[in-house]
């Protein structure tokens, strides 16, 4: 019984190692770089600048990227004075991907901390800040300008239980 297992053991990994020989190895790359030279949030009460920026990996037709998106907003009479930023862990692919024009989609999991006063509950008007986990949307449809560089619109979304957060942005990669 000992003597059978061991030759279909023998036999699998010897059929494995003959088929990693004759297919092409994967291997998971650096794909890009990306940031947003201008972009707005805006949520349910409020809105502002805010600054994103990516690194994407590739395997094959598959994208892994590890993104950063972080706003505030700008309070010239009064208002909360809201905060946040967000860490994203995001997998996608890109459906169009023509010689000059490239649309990708993504959706992940990711950190989310907001920073606010809330007038209501403390008087001192010290910040509180809550803190979740996220689930990014994130699509761009981007133009080709060069062999390794493109420009395009992104539109992100964060949905929380704290407060969902939208982007719009002008995007700016260069791939890798």
């Amino acid at each position: 019984m000992k003597k059978s297992i061991l030759i279909i053991l023998l036999l699998l990994f010897q059929n494995l190692n003959a088929q990693s020989k004759t297919e092409p190895e994967s291997k998971l790359q650096f794909y890009s770089i990306s940031f947003t030279p201008l972009s707005i949030y805006s949520n349910a009460s409020t809105g502002g600048p805010s600054f994103y920026f990516d690194v994407g990996l590739n395997m094959d037709a598959h994208i892994f990227k590890t993104a950063f998106l972080n706003g505030s907003e700008l309070s010239f009479f009064g208002g909360r004075r809201e905060s946040f930023y967000e860490i994203d862990l995001m997998y996608g692919r890109e459906f169009i991907n023509e010689k000059v024009v490239k649309l990708d989609g993504f959706i992940g999991l990711g950190y989310f901390e907001y920073k606010y006063i809330d007038r209501s509950k403390d008087r001192n008007q010290d910040y509180i800040t809550e803190t979740n986990i996220t689930l990014p949307i994130q699509t761009s449809l981007r133009f080709q300008t060069g062999r390794s560089f493109s420009l395009g619109l992104q539109f992100h979304a964060s949905l929380n239980t704290t407060n969902s957060i939208f982007n719009t942005s002008i995007i700016l990669q260069r791939l890798l």
